[in-house]
């Protein structure tokens, strides 16, 4: 078929189509070394701008190429480092026997630490090798890691961790570090203090879960204790505080801190647990909250004690009067029984109000018998019921000590009571003896409460008087009283410490310095005026001021019966009248009274310049009253502590009489009236 005028033949058209594709590959060709070199120049640019060391290896093992930073790194220029053999920069035989057992090998990677020649010297490095296992020829890449960097960083850590540590150690609190796999990552040595163990039991490295079953026996809620623990390495995330009580090696309150560590991601690393030890702290509290106890109890025991002594006082008072009459041999008896009760009583009373009262520690001198049966008083009625009986071996005309008679005589009551326990713990009856004697050199008042009851295992001996260490069973003892007692007998600069002999029983003594004894000289009593003298003299005449009409009526006969002339008056205001208007030798008056109280009634009688102000005897149920003895301090006039005895009321009475100075009146009859009513305490 003839070809078309202006149209090519297909035989043509083939022709020129592979002209084209000649033309293009012509192109193509042409443009292939620009590609080339661009591709290259991206590839060293990538290549310099690694931050680490790196080379490549030939397949004879040679450096074909190396980055800026291996440059920089050994300070050579490129053809000092290009086409060296490999093993040029390996330090010793070693390891180069290991890179060519691994060159002629199939691995993949090796690496190996040595030291890389530079122009500063020899650096210690790391060098790992990669092999192109794709190349159709041997292609090495080669990475060199500064272990100088890598060991200096090192030792900044190590420093830091030893700085740490040692802050940590230094610090009064436990510190615990647990991390979220339960091990241990740090504790400090006051921790293992606290707890009483070894510091490598709980350090770093052992399994928290394993150390909390070692640990739970020395608590006293082990199981609780033991379940917390367990509960906090569940929940890692958890904010606590709680307090535990430690009863091994020794009895400890110990406050408990817990909070979750994060990292700078707030990603949680571990737990941190703070320990503190708030014994001391706990043994202040139970002080403080003793103390405002007894300023409660001493408050509404002053009122009780006040009520009681008024009857106590006409009991005992027409007791006494009793006692003068002949009377049957039977009704004599019950007569003396009825007396010593009401004294008794009087007792107790006075010895509650010494223990009760709220006063700071005042130093004086004291018998310490004296104080001994004091204490002894409070507890007589339970060893009676408990048969337990009380040999006392007091040694006579013991020097005075110098100390606060409410806190010596609350360490005696606390030894009495540990005596009493030790025996109930064994049996139901047994003996403790109360010794004291003197020792010479130097003088000491020792004092000695033994028991013969269970005694004290040598091992626990030696924490009894520390502050929550108790022997008694839960709910029977606070572990306190020993402490207690421990630190008032130092502050008397005395000593307290215990004996307990394997056989049983134990001995606890007090040593106190001995004071040098001061001898009183007796007060002289004036004899009263005899014969004509006294028969022309009126009898003296008295007024009874007591707002209890049974105390002013046994004061007003006791008097009747000395031949004085008496009126008694039981509202103070009319008191006042009376004494305004008439003419007494002497006032007898209360100082605890309704409208007008014994110190208003004495200032009102000063006010006026009455002479009855100077010629007063007091009388009160409450002398251990801050109120009442600043009082009685300030004025300096004589008062008899009620119950008082009927010859105490009569010495003094007559004593103020017989005098002829109101002020000399005063301070004589002061004198005598301290001395009697001391005298029958003891």
């Amino acid at each position: 078929m003839a070809a078309l005028p202006g149209v090519p033949s297909p035989a043509v058209l083939l022709v020129l189509e592979q002209l084209a594709g000649l033309v293009s590959l012509a192109s193509e060709a042409a443009q292939l070394p620009q590609a080339v070199a661009q591709a290259g120049a991206r590839y060293q640019l990538l290549w310099d701008a690694l931050p680490i060391p790196a080379f490549r290896l030939d397949a004879c093992a040679r450096t074909s190429a190396a980055n800026r930073a291996l440059l920089e790194w050994t300070g050579y220029a490129a053809p000092a480092l290009l086409g060296q053999p490999f093993d040029r920069f390996l330090a010793d035989g070693t390891a180069q026997a290991a890179f060519y057992t691994w060159w002629a090998s199939d691995e993949r990677w090796w690496r190996w630490e040595t030291r890389w020649p530079t122009c500063s010297g020899p650096r210690a490095c790391q060098v790992m090798l990669q092999r192109n296992v794709e190349a159709t020829i041997p292609d090495v890449l080669g990475f060199v890691s500064d272990l100088s960097v890598v060991q200096r960083l090192e030792q900044d850590r190590q420093q830091v961790e030893v700085c740490l540590k040692g802050i940590l150690d230094s610090v009064h609190d436990g510190v615990w570090l647990i991390g979220t796999d339960q091990v241990v990552q740090f504790a400090n040595y006051r921790l293992a203090h606290l707890l009483g163990v070894d510091l490598r039991e709980v350090q770093a490295g052992v399994a928290h879960g394993a150390v909390v079953e070692q640990l739970k026996w020395r608590f006293r809620d082990g199981e609780g204790v033991a379940a917390r623990w367990h509960y906090l390495n569940a929940q890692m995330e958890e904010v606590c505080w709680d307090e535990l009580e430690l009863v091994h090696p020794q009895r400890r309150m110990l406050e408990h801190f817990v909070r979750p560590v994060y990292d700078q991601e707030q990603r949680l690393v571990g737990r941190l647990e703070i320990y503190r030890d708030i014994t001391a702290q706990r043994l202040l509290e139970h002080k403080v909250l003793q103390r405002e106890k007894l300023a409660a109890l001493g408050q509404l025991v002053s009122g009780i004690a006040h009520e009681l002594n008024n009857p106590l006082t006409a009991v005992g008072g027409y007791a006494q009067l009793l006692r003068r009459h002949a009377l049957p041999d039977t009704a004599q008896q019950k007569v003396d029984r009825l007396a010593q009760e009401a004294e008794r009583a009087g007792r107790i009373v006075k010895n509650l109000l010494l223990f009760a009262r709220p006063a700071k520690p005042e130093r004086q001198r004291l018998a310490i018998n004296e104080i001994l049966e004091r204490a002894l008083s409070f507890r007589a009625y339970e060893l009676n019921v408990e048969n337990i009986a009380v040999e006392r071996q007091y040694a006579p005309d013991l020097p005075p000590v110098c100390g606060d008679a409410h806190q010596l005589q609350q360490v005696f009551i606390n030894l009495l009571l540990n005596a009493e326990q030790a025996i109930r713990n064994l049996r139901d009856h047994g003996t403790i003896t109360m010794r004291t004697h003197l020792l010479s050199q130097p003088p000491r008042v020792r004092v000695e409460i033994t028991d013969d009851g269970s005694g004290i295992p040598a091992e626990e001996l030696v924490h009894i008087f520390e502050p929550f260490f108790t022997t008694k069973g839960p709910g029977e003892g606070t572990g306190l009283g020993l402490a207690v007692s421990h630190a008032i007998i130092k502050e008397h600069e005395g000593e307290i410490y215990a004996e307990s002999p394997a056989g049983g029983g134990a001995t606890f003594i007090v040593e106190l310095p001995a004071q040098q004894a001061v001898e009183e000289k007796p007060t002289e009593v004036e004899p009263t005026p005899s014969g004509e003298a006294a028969q022309e003299r009126q009898p003296p005449r008295i007024l009874v001021v007591d707002d209890e009409d049974s105390v002013a009526q046994l004061i007003a006969d006791v008097l009747h019966q000395q031949g004085y002339r008496v009126e008694v008056c039981t509202s103070s205001r009319q008191a006042l009248a009376e004494a305004l208007a008439k003419k007494f030798d002497l006032l007898v008056c209360d100082i605890k009274m309704p409208e007008l109280d014994g110190e208003a009634f004495h200032r009102l009688l000063v006010e006026r310049n009455h002479p009855l102000a100077t010629r007063i005897l007091f009388t009160t149920g409450d002398t251990l009253a801050r109120r009442t003895a600043d009082f009685l301090e300030r004025v300096g006039l004589p008062y008899l502590a009620k119950p008082f005895l009927v010859d105490e009321l009569t010495a003094v009475v007559q004593n103020l009489l017989v005098e002829h100075s109101p002020l000399r009146n005063a301070r004589h009859g002061s004198g005598k009236a301290r001395h009697l009513t001391t005298r029958k305490h003891r």
